[in-house]
C-alpha cells in the first residue's frame, strides 16, 4: 500500500469518528471513499497489521496512537491547504478541498506550518467585506432550516450583550462574541463533512468574531476566519472555555 493510500484511510477513519462521534465500520469507510467493501476490508487488515488501527468485536474501527498521530497530521495539512487555496488564491471551495487532498500527502510539516503562518498574517480577512468568497456563496445558498427539519431541537434568541456565559450545549447562534468556545458536538448530519473540512470539530477551540446582517456568523478557526450561515451555525454545539 502506498503511503498516500495509508494516509487517506487513516484520515477517513478520523473524520468519520469525529463526525459521527462513533467508531466507523468497514462499510462506512467504503461509502466515504467510494471504494469496494472487499478492497477496503483487505486494506484495513493491512493497516491493522502495521499497528495503525484495531477492530473491536463488532467490527468497529479505532485508531491506535500511531494511526491517530498520522491522521491528525494529514487532516491539519488538509485544513491549512484548503484555507490557503480558497482564501488566499481564491479557488472555489470544492476545488480547494480536492486540491488539498492531493497536496496533503507530499507537503512537509515545515512547509505547512509556514503556509499556516502566512495565511494568518497575510490579511486573509481582506475579502469578507466584499462578500465574494466561497463561504459567502455558501451563505446565499438555499440551505434547509435545521430547526424546521428537526435536526436541531430549538434555538434561543441571541443573549444580550454582557450576559455571563454561554450555557453548556448551546448552539453557536447563542454564543458570546470574542471569547474562546469549545466545540462539543454537531447535530446537523448533512453539514458534518463540510464543517470537518473547515476544521470545526468536537474538541476544537473557536471564537465567534462577529454576526453579519443576515444572521450569519464569522468564526475564527485556527488560522482562518470563516463565515457560516445561521442554519449551519445552529447545528454547532459549544461551551465557553
Amino acid at each position: 500500500m502506498e503511503s498516500s493510500e495509508r494516509e487517506d484511510y487513516l484520515e477517513a477513519v478520523l473524520v468519520r469518528s469525529l463526525a459521527a462521534q462513533a467508531h466507523p465500520s468497514t462499510k462506512d469507510l467504503a461509502a466515504d471513499l467510494s471504494i469496494g467493501e472487499e478492497t477496503v476490508s483487505a486494506d484495513l487488515k493491512s493497516l491493522e497489521e502495521q499497528g495503525d488501527l484495531v477492530f473491536d468485536e463488532t467490527g468497529a474501527i479505532s485508531l491506535t496512537v500511531q494511526g491517530r498521530t498520522i491522521a491528525e497530521r494529514v487532516l491539519k495539512k488538509h485544513r491549512v491547504l484548503q484555507c490557503f487555496l480558497g482564501e488566499i488564491l481564491g479557488m472555489e471551495d470544492h476545488a480547494a478541498s480536492d486540491e488539498a487532498c492531493v497536496l496533503e500527502h507530499s507537503i512537509s510539516d515545515t512547509a505547512i506550518n509556514r503556509i499556516g503562518n502566512y495565511v494568518k498574517s497575510a490579511g486573509h480577512r481582506r475579502n469578507w467585506h466584499r462578500g465574494n468568497t466561497s463561504y459567502h456563496r455558501l451563505i446565499n445558498n438555499n440551505i434547509p432550516n435545521p430547526v424546521a427539519s428537526g435536526l436541531v431541537p430549538g434555538m434561543n434568541k441571541i443573549p444580550p450583550a454582557g450576559t455571563s456565559s454561554t450555557p453548556l450545549g448551546s448552539t453557536l447562534i447563542d454564543a458570546m462574541e470574542s471569547v474562546p468556545l469549545a466545540v462539543i458536538g454537531i447535530t446537523g448530519g448533512e453539514y458534518l463533512h463540510r464543517l470537518i473540512d473547515l476544521g470545526v470539530i468536537p474538541g476544537e477551540v473557536v471564537i465567534l468574531k462577529r454576526r453579519l446582517h443576515n444572521n450569519a456568523v464569522v468564526l475564527q478557526v485556527k488560522e482562518c476566519d470563516i463565515a457560516l450561515s445561521p442554519e449551519i451555525a445552529g447545528t454547532i454545539l459549544v461551551e465557553k472555555m
